[in-house]
């Protein structure tokens, strides 16, 4: 769930989403991708391969279109409570700053988060960036906890 009130917007389409309003509500969130800030390649790899059906993205979304903030919110409470228990490692790489309050949010909930803003990449951070997060996800190899630090 996110403190940035997109979850509240897609509860306000739901109707939208579930009906003939899908590519409407499709198209305006596509929008917020920033495919334009990609490289060329990656702009094409996204429209070459971005065809996401309506009973495709109504599976992903359906917890966030059925179920009520305030109890989407306890459920989000409490899986953060277990990550910052269990001291796992966290990082969100993302394509923008964050709005402060998530980002405030994110630091508070989970202390051992690292957040890194990949300036210029919208939605697709490992896409504008393929190298740089080939590298970052081979690096948590080495973290706590994790099945390679194991072996």
């Amino acid at each position: 769930m996110r403190r940035d009130g997109t979850d509240w917007l897609l509860q306000s389409v739901a109707d939208q989403v579930r009906g003939s309003g899908f590519p409407a509500v499709w198209q305006m969130m596509e929008q917020t991708f920033h495919t334009e800030l990609l490289p060329p390649s990656a702009r094409d790899l996204v429209s070459a391969t971005s065809r996401p059906t309506q009973e495709l993205v109504l599976s992903y979304w359906q917890e966030l279109l059925d179920t009520p903030p305030e109890q989407l919110s306890t459920i989000v409470a409490a899986e953060m409570d277990q990550l910052r228990a269990a001291g796992v490692p966290y990082l969100l790489i993302t394509g923008a700053q964050l709005p402060p309050g998530l980002g405030n949010w994110i630091r508070d909930a989970l202390p051992q988060a690292t957040v890194e803003v990949w300036p210029r990449s919208g939605h697709f951070p490992h896409l504008a960036y393929p190298a740089r997060f080939a590298k970052r996800l081979a690096d948590t190899a080495a973290w706590p906890g994790s099945a390679a630090a194991r072996w």
